[in-house]
């Protein structure tokens, strides 16, 4: 995978010596990143959990397709997150951002840098994540790789409503579970989930929500 060719600023190096930014092309050079297995939480130990709450003004299989289908650069919003590749089970084959990424599907992986703002020309940090559950209209559920800043899942769970007028509208619960996955990064945890986590979901939600209801509208 082409990295940047542009040096790191000074500030980036001491972060990635401090362990606190580790960009995808640093796993890239090191690891066989179609390899890495999930890292989830140990089922006697606690862990953050996060929950926010959604809704989509249209019908659900139109939501539902429309978050399996998306492409990840929409899905993703840019100014948050730098999308990379995703790769289909069994298969080393990279689906850049160029490259038309099928849709989302069990055993999926995908991989990305997260811009953590305001620090994002110094600070990048790689999550890779495996699909592992996609159930038709109700659950998209995703857990963290190894070598991620976090280990965990997050769970998208949809479910049919009606407005005051009858009308089909579609609740989103998203619900996360996860762990800082450093000494280092877990000192700075409880500053870094609501500017990084609970921001990157609300940015995820808020661009599909205004996607599906123009189009919808059009």
């Amino acid at each position: 995978m082409n990295g940047s060719t542009s040096s790191p600023h000074p500030l980036t190096h001491i972060m990635a010596l401090a362990g606190l930014c580790r960009n995808l092309d640093y796993f890239d050079a090191r690891v066989c990143l179609n390899d890495l297995p999930i890292i989830p939480i140990d089922p006697g130990e606690s862990a953050p959990v996060s929950e926010q709450h959604y809704v989509i003004q249209a019908p659900l299989e139109t939501v539902f397709e429309a978050y399996r289908c998306a492409d990840p650069q929409d899905m993703w919003p840019s100014d948050r997150i730098t999308f990379r590749f995703c790769t289909l089970p069994g298969s080393d084959k990279r689906f850049g951002p160029d490259d038309n990424p099928p849709p989302i599907q069990e055993g999926m992986k995908a991989f990305c840098d997260l811009k953590a703002l305001p620090l994002d020309r110094y600070l990048s940090i790689m999550v890779g994540v495996a699909v592992t559950r996609v159930e038709k209209n109700k659950e998209i559920r995703y857990d963290y790789l190894e070598g991620s800043v976090t280990r965990g899942h997050n769970s998208m769970r949809f479910r049919e409503e009606r407005d005051d007028e009858g009308q089909s509208i579609t609740a989103i619960h998203h619900y996360s579970e996860y762990q800082a996955t450093s000494r280092r990064l877990k000192l700075f945890f409880p500053i870094m989930q609501p500017l990084l986590h609970v921001g990157f979901v609300n940015a995820l939600h808020h661009g599909m929500k205004e996607r599906i209801e123009s189009a919808v509208r059009s």
